[in-house]
């Protein structure tokens, strides 16, 4: 398939992610109040994090084995299978008895009651994203790009039935989220049998092999996940589930706006890996549309942000206006170096990345945590966007040395980058 093509496809369901992950929020906000919203925030990012630090990379090494050799897919999806459920249930059990000894060291305020139910999708968790690369090698979009969304549509239902029509509260809104986590896992499985036929086989040689590769990807993943996810918890710890909650709120537009160059960088990173000695053209042709596209998205963000919080939200959540405007410049950063960062994966993932992801969350740390003190949850918001600026300057300058490309080849669009797109094949 054709990059432009998977591109498009990848649009069109992140075009209906977007409002999805929008309306999920909005429901939330408005019936479970930011006390609420929070609790379901921190264990969105638990969620996040457990599967992250728990992977090991091997979801990056999945799509980075298969892509570079397809005749050992069955095998590699047999191992990735195979480890995503042995990690799944020891996160599982590693969590349940932090909580019981000591359950604010993960959730702070929140209730002993919601950590237990979520255990119930750590599993699933890992077995949707460990498979996810499986689709992304062999370049299957569209069940990549639906398998994806449907957690995302069938939270929104639950929260639509279990808030709104039933008039529930944030006990049942937690078991929605965790119900569309087992769902989607479930089917991702179904999906990847149809497409590659594998079985629970661990390849020790393999497998040692792919966390090899993945371990880099591993710290970088774990590094940026940091910068904005760690935010959060400190506003937690410090500030309280209320502070929490409103923060959330900025962070989840955010999120959802950088879906769009997350996932359109996501499938870079295969094309590469096939072709690791490339000059580098495709990569440089899909950041001069990112800017032009996030230029467009960012500035939205600080003409529209506070109205549509104000208006969608409510007043209760109208002090998310004020992080969201200083998280922008860091939006913007953030989806730039994650488009350069997916290149240099399909490369190999030279050092230089993990330096620079370390020192984008060192810098994070020095600022976010007197800045809680000095301005409350704006201090976190301008620690995340300097600490991304600071990535994108380093990743940028090492890739322009590297494939010896001027600056304005990556920043500024061209006409013949328009007129050169198709979409067959």
């Amino acid at each position: 398939m054709r990059y432009a093509k998977g591109v498009l496809i990848t649009l069109a369901a992140k075009g209906l992610a977007i409002p999805i992950g929008i309306a999920s929020s909005i429901i939330t906000a408005r019936y479970l109040g930011p006390e609420g919203r929070g609790i379901l925030a921190v264990l969105i990012v638990l969620q996040g994090g457990v599967a992250l630090f728990g992977s090991l990379g091997l979801h990056a090494s999945s799509t980075y084995f298969i892509a570079r050799d397809k005749k050992d897919a069955a095998v590699i999806t047999s191992n990735i299978l195979t480890s995503a459920v042995g990690l799944g249930l020891f996160a599982a059990l590693l969590l349940y008895i932090i909580g019981e000894i000591q359950p604010q060291i993960i959730i702070g305020d929140v209730d002993i009651v919601y950590l237990n139910i979520f255990l119930i999708a750590i599993p699933f968790t890992f077995i949707a994203q460990l498979l996810q690369g499986v689709f992304l090698a062999h370049q299957k979009m569209y069940e990549f790009n639906l398998l994806e969304l449907l957690p995302r549509a069938l939270q929104l239902l639950f929260f639509v039935v279990v808030l709104m029509l039933l008039g529930l509260g944030t006990y049942e809104a937690v078991l929605c989220f965790v119900a569309a986590t087992v769902i989607g896992g479930c089917v991702y499985l179904h999906r990847v049998w149809e497409t590659v036929q594998f079985g629970f086989r661990f390849d020790q040689s393999l497998v040692k092999k792919m966390v090899q590769y993945g371990i880099k990807n591993y710290a970088v993943s774990i590094f940026l996940f940091l910068v904005m996810r760690m935010n959060l918890m400190l506003i937690n710890y410090k500030l309280g589930i209320s502070d929490t909650g409103v923060y959330s709120i900025a962070m989840q537009i955010v999120d959802v706006v950088y879906l769009v160059p997350s996932t359109i960088a996501l499938l870079l990173f295969p094309r590469v890996a096939e072709n690791a000695e490339d000059s580098g053209a495709l990569t440089a042709k899909v950041l001069r549309f990112s800017v032009a596209a996030m230029a467009v998205f960012c500035v939205s963000i600080l003409l529209l942000g506070g109205p549509f919080i104000e208006v969608f939200f409510g007043p209760l959540f109208s002090g998310a206006a004020m992080p969201l405007y200083w998280l922008t410049p860091g939006l913007f950063s953030l989806s730039l170096s994650t488009i350069i960062l997916n290149d240099l994966a399909g490369r190999g993932l030279p050092s230089i990345v993990l330096g620079a992801s370390a020192l984008a969350l060192l810098v994070n740390l020095a600022i976010a945590v007197p800045g809680l003190d000095e301005y409350g949850i704006v201090g976190p918001a301008i620690a995340s966007s300097v600490a991304y600026i600071v990535l994108l300057t380093i990743l940028l300058m090492y890739f322009m040395k590297r494939m010896n490309i001027r600056a304005s080849e990556l920043l500024v669009l061209k006409v013949s980058d328009i007129t050169s797109i198709t979409f067959r094949g």
